[in-house]
């Protein structure tokens, strides 16, 4: 299961490289509307949409918005505020969970909701790709992620005791939150001093996009606890489903895009 498992990441990573460095400004927004596509088929089966042709259907609804959203130039900086509003909304809904919660038990609301959430993660990267130094941030994020991910795995494994959120997923601890949050700062602190000296950006928002990214990972919990599901899917070998994989990079590129925007 663990070579499974390094395999798969050994692709991702591969893959979201190259698509990152070398595909053109289109073919990288489809690459990356397709993924969140992918991801919103996840998405309609956890809300309960049991029939495979209606998910694919509205799948495809998803990605022809975006794509139509993309070629038409309309301007999509709005979509990732409102994105980023409800992510604040999110929180809340995590924190006083099952508290504030029952409006996510209505399919068709958690469905569309998480759509939004995903077309304003998706537009975020494709914005952040095409800013000054945008290729450095989409990678210094991505790490962030992984890194948060990857700290709090091994930290909370070995010495976590403490639940961080015991009513949504009993396994993420506090001494694994803060095992992410070491990691991410000397990796990406370490990336941000190699490769921007001049400027104090990326130790501003680490500590604001450690949080996103705990919320995202929290939120799909809710979900998931909501409608009795243990795992987004199985597309991916070795890590279960695409949107258990991007839960926390969906919070994560919106809250950045939105800090990104202001800065250059």
């Amino acid at each position: 299961m663990l070579i499974t498992r390094v395999i798969t990441a050994l692709f991702l990573i591969i893959g979201i490289s190259s698509a990152i460095l070398f595909l053109p400004e289109f073919w990288f927004a489809v690459i990356i509307f397709l993924a969140t596509s992918l991801a919103c088929l996840e998405l309609y089966s956890i809300v309960g949409v049991e029939r495979f042709v209606f998910r694919i259907a509205f799948a495809f609804i998803y990605l022809f918005i975006c794509l139509v959203g993309f070629l038409s130039g309309i301007d999509i900086v709005p979509l990732i505020y409102f994105s980023l509003a409800l992510w604040l909304i999110a929180f809340l809904v995590v924190a006083y969970y099952p508290k504030g919660s029952s409006w996510l038990k209505n399919r068709v609301f958690a469905g569309v909701l998480g759509s939004l959430l995903l077309a304003g993660a998706a537009y975020s990267v494709v914005k952040i790709r095409g800013l000054d130094d945008g290729v450095f941030w989409l990678f210094w994020l991505f790490v962030l992620t992984t890194s948060v991910d990857a700290g709090g795995y091994f930290v909370g494994r070995k010495y976590g005791e403490r639940p961080l959120a015991a009513r949504v997923s009993p396994g993420k601890t506090i001494e694994g939150l803060g095992g992410g949050l070491l990691f991410a700062t000397l990796i990406c602190g370490l990336l941000s001093y190699l490769f921007l000296s001049g400027s104090n950006l990326g130790y501003y928002i680490l500590l604001p996009l450690v949080f996103f990214c705990v919320v995202g990972d929290l939120l799909e919990s809710v979900l998931k606890r909501i409608y009795g599901k243990k795992d987004s899917g199985a597309m991916l070998p070795g890590h279960g489903g695409l949107l258990d994989r991007i839960d926390s990079v969906i919070p994560v590129m919106t809250a950045g895009a939105v800090f990104l925007l202001n800065a250059y």
